[in-house]
């Protein structure tokens, strides 16, 4: 048959069918699980943060050497993705009660590869690695890139319950608060004595015009009796 190199994963999936997707896996020649769904994932740790990830597989570092089974939608609440190590031999078979055939894919590159019903698909690790070079340790860009393409656990950091710093910010403030306070109240004080005192110096500028005015009498009078007299026509 044909053989096929890959990196990242390998992806199995119901294709155009409407039908679920039946998958019978073994590890190393023991049956493992039927996977009943829209598809299944085999993929190494460097593409386990790819679609792997998105069907809900755990991420794992380029350092460990494991293979990772993903189920794609899973019709059933205990299929959940497993680790096995990463030099088994993993064989993949559309079972003859299947109602249609499987379809593959390789990385994501080539066009989807039909797997009839009945037939086999084996996957196992390249005798010759692939040799990388990085410029840290083998999973520091791993870890870095994680958190700036995936935002891997970026969080608002919580605020302590009780700290020191909190109680010196608090008391300061309300000192603050209070100082505030008093001399808004001794500017208000200060205010109304000020117009106190207006109105005081008002009362003796007028005691002092009416005690300052002249004792003649009226424009009008006669004598020093004070009668009165009208102008007649």
């Amino acid at each position: 048959g044909d053989v096929r190199s890959v990196l990242n994963d390998v992806v199995i999936g119901r294709g155009v069918s409407p039908s679920l997707c039946k998958l019978a896996c073994s590890v190393d020649e023991q049956p493992v699980a039927l996977f009943q769904s829209d598809g299944l994932i085999i993929s190494t740790p460097s593409g386990s943060t790819a679609y792997s990830l998105s069907a809900g597989g755990t991420m794992m570092a380029p350092s460990i050497s494991c293979t990772l089974l993903t189920p794609i939608a899973p019709h059933s609440l205990s299929s959940r993705p497993v680790a096995i190590h990463g030099e088994s031999c993993i064989e993949v078979t559309v079972p003859n009660t299947a109602r249609s055939p499987a379809f593959v894919s390789f990385d994501g590159r080539d066009p989807m590869y039909e797997l009839p019903v009945g037939e086999t698909l084996t996957i196992q690790p390249c005798p010759l690695p692939l040799p990388l070079l990085t410029y840290h340790g083998f999973d520091h860009e791993w870890f870095q890139s994680l958190t700036t393409k995936l935002g891997w656990n970026t969080r608002v950091e919580q605020k302590p319950l009780h700290s020191s710093n909190n109680k010196s910010s608090s008391s300061s403030s309300s000192s603050k608060k209070s100082k505030i306070i008093s001399s808004s109240s001794s500017s208000k004080s200060k205010s109304k004595q000020q117009q106190h005192n207006n109105t005081t110096n008002k009362d003796k500028n007028k005691k002092l015009i009416l005690s300052e005015r002249p004792s003649h009498p009226r424009a009008g009078s006669v004598g020093s009796s004070g009668s009165s007299w009208k102008r007649t026509g």
